[in-house]
């Protein structure tokens, strides 16, 4: 479980002083720098000149910040300012991140304001997804707000850096272009043939292309047998696919399950017959036809609890309509591709070990600050969820998706008491207002 403050002694008490705030702020910045060096992440001396720093410093900035978002007695305000104090102490600027479905969408103005009041005091954001770029267009600046930004103040833009594709891309805003640049892409047969069968990176002497090519030639036929399999094609009841059901992207290979061209009315009616059925099955239809792909290249983990449950669900599914459970290649027959259940309508399909966790540490080595000063924002944190992998991570969760009690053990793991993208607009303006006092 990870550390949460679980009431706010400041809430609606008028007796408490600032000096009591101090050291209750204090005391949480120094929870996470103990934290750090107990795992090792934070070397002794770095740690004593870093506690010695924050004993005498003042923190009024932050009193003030809270101050200005209200008094609301969320216990995340306190947590989120201890850590923010904990990182600007030790010499670094958070570095903010945030998964886009759900997270960010449906976009609100509000969001998009706090977004660019952030980006305004100097901060950097990356949006990171598995979707494509274009989505990140089509709902972000479409708000009003970032309409306004891009006509008078686009040079703010170069603060926020978008990776879709579980940042296998990067772009990053061109000031004298006025548009977004792709400045780092990998294609996906080029990165399977860098792996042996398990995903561990082999030495160069040994990647082979063509091995390569053949192994996402495979993974293809695997996804359109589980399609056949499942009669996606068919639709579900009263809703036919619309356009492709397997969208190659490039650095992965996705199933959209409704069909790429399907309209928002059929995506919310696919989310609601799936949800109806997972009260009867209590998994997911999307994580029956992610094991089914994922058995077929070997790299369905059959161990965790949740792993056997989805398998007996699988065996389940596949008995009462006459089917076999698919095989498992051995040793290096095995792909080094996993498929899991992403967004709201689709299947994600990536290399074994490409997760969200692994876009953090690659976006945190991008902007040269350690894991530990991230701050990621996202809405599925529950075993098998996309976001899931950053549990493992050394960074600061702020989750919007609901209660949810993880069972690893973490370092700071705030849960938002407001969920979806209304839950960000507080901390994510309380980031804002402590960049701009910290001027």
């Amino acid at each position: 479980m990870g550390r949460q403050i679980e009431s706010d002694p400041l809430r609606g008490d008028p007796d408490v002083s600032v000096p009591d705030f101090n050291d209750v702020l204090k005391q949480t910045a120094r929870n996470y720098l103990e934290l750090l060096r107990s795992r090792g992440l934070l070397e002794e001396d770095s740690f004593r000149r870093t506690a010695d720093k924050l004993r005498l410093l003042d923190v009024a900035p932050f009193l003030h910040a809270r101050e200005a978002n209200g008094n609301t007695g969320d216990p995340g305000v306190t947590q989120l300012l201890g850590v923010l104090l904990a990182i600007v102490t030790s010499g670094y600027q958070p570095l903010l991140v945030s998964d886009f479905d759900r997270t960010l969408t449906p976009f609100a103005e509000e969001l998009a304001k706090a977004i660019g009041h952030i980006i305004e005091q100097g901060g950097t954001i990356g949006i990171l997804t598995g979707n494509v770029k274009g989505a990140i267009d089509k709902h972000c600046f479409a708000t009003q707000h970032f309409k306004q930004i891009l006509s008078e103040r686009s040079d703010w833009l170069e603060r926020l850096h978008l990776f879709p594709k579980i940042a296998t891309e990067h772009w990053a805003y061109d000031r004298k272009r006025r548009d977004y640049v792709l400045i780092r892409t990998s294609k996906l047969a080029e990165e399977v043939a860098k792996l042996d069968a398990d995903g561990n990176i082999l030495p160069q002497e040994r990647w082979n292309l063509e091995l390569g090519q053949r192994r996402v030639e495979q993974y293809r036929r695997i996804l359109e047998e589980m399609i056949t399999v499942f009669g996606l094609r068919d639709g579900f009841p009263g809703h036919p696919v619309a356009g492709r059901l397997v969208v190659d992207l490039g650095s992965q290979i996705d199933v959209r399950v409704p069909g790429e061209d399907s309209s928002e009315e059929t995506r919310n009616a696919f989310v609601e017959y799936e949800e109806r059925d997972y009260l009867k099955r209590t998994v997911y239809l999307r994580e029956l036809y992610a094991a089914y792909v994922n058995l077929r290249t070997g790299q369905f983990d059959e161990g965790s609890e949740k792993g056997k449950l989805i398998f007996s669900k699988l065996r389940e599914y596949l008995d009462t309509r006459g089917l076999p459970m698919p095989k498992s290649p051995k040793g290096d027959s095995k792909i080094p591709m996993k498929v899991r259940r992403a967004g709201r309508t689709n299947l994600e399909g990536a290399l074994v070990g490409m997760d969200k966790a692994w876009g953090l540490a690659n976006i945190a080595s991008h902007f040269n600050q350690p894991p530990w000063t991230v701050v990621f924002s996202g809405d599925e944190f529950d075993e098998g969820g996309n976001d899931w992998p950053t549990l493992a991570m050394p960074n600061v969760l702020l989750n919007v998706g609901g209660d949810i009690r993880p069972s690893l053990e973490h370092l700071f793991f705030i849960t938002s008491n407001v969920t979806g993208p209304l839950g960000l607009i507080r901390y994510y303006t309380l980031i804002g207002d402590v960049l701009k006092l910290m001027h």
